[in-house]
């Protein structure tokens, strides 16, 4: 693992690559890893962007966070790609490397990514693709974030982007060729993973495989965070044991008090 030394602060703090079919993270690269920013915090943000049902509903997208920077991702199949920045770097920027990163990756392991099976370990390419991941990234963490428009091509026109102050909904204003799929909307990560309120809204998560588990049941009763954090402590077993104690308590209860009354 490459750790961050330079002394200007890293344009590009997490790299992750997922398979666009099923989320699943088959790559993963930290050149910022340090006590005040661990790469395993990254993984954890990028690990529930990743599980989230509404990563499908953009093809491209920012989402902020007060605890790791932003996260922006863009979907090239057949992989998904996200990294993880300061909050200061310029979105074209961002989804500029993005781009390279697809252009670099797809070639040299998009079919290993496409032939993992379901249920894979999770980032089983990371130790293969790690040189690939550096390279490309270490062009932009020798620039300090300030001197970064000028590694844009000229051709990526411009952006504002107006956000509301709770972030709550995209509102982005494009100019240029950037208007043309260059850079995505804006999302706060709380918004992000809110329970969708739309009329499709199921159970049977994406990140699920289509299976019914206690984690989809738990999105569907409350919200995305909640279920990762409940789902991360409880089985299919533990699960049912749950459920048995109380149908236990409901049946099992008014039926000892009506014996007693006899």
């Amino acid at each position: 693992m490459t750790v961050d030394t330079e002394p200007h602060e890293a344009v590009i703090r997490y790299v992750a690559v997922a398979r666009l079919q099923d989320h699943l993270p088959v790559a993963r690269y930290a050149p910022v890893d340090t006590a005040a920013l661990p790469a395993s915090g990254f993984e954890e943000k990028v690990t529930r962007v990743l599980r989230s049902r509404r990563v499908a509903a953009h093809s491209r997208l920012t989402i902020t966070d007060n605890d790791v920077g932003c996260i922006h991702f863009d979907s090239l199949a057949p992989c998904m790609y996200l990294i993880v920045t300061p909050p200061k770097v310029p979105q074209r920027v961002a989804f500029q490397f993005l781009a390279e990163l697809a252009h670099a990756f797809e070639p040299a392991f998009g079919t290993a990514a496409a032939a993992a099976p379901p249920g894979a370990r999770p980032w089983g390419l990371s130790a293969k693709s790690e040189g690939l991941l550096a390279k490309i990234t270490a062009p932009y963490n020798a620039v300090a974030a300030e001197g970064l428009s000028e590694m844009c091509s000229s051709s990526t026109g411009s952006m504002t982007i107006h956000v509301d102050d709770d972030d709550d909904d995209e509102e982005v204003v494009k100019e240029g060729v950037a208007a043309a799929g260059k850079t995505g909307g804006r999302l706060c990560l709380e918004s992000f993973m809110k329970r969708p309120s739309y009329a499709g809204d199921s159970p049977r998560a994406p990140s699920d495989g289509g299976m019914l588990t206690p984690r989809s049941l738990l999105v569907a009763l409350s919200n995305e965070a909640f279920a990762d954090s409940m789902a991360s402590k409880f089985s299919w077993w533990g699960f049912l044991v749950c459920i048995i104690v109380v149908l236990l308590l409901v049946i099992g209860v008014p039926s000892l008090v009506v014996l007693c009354r006899r």
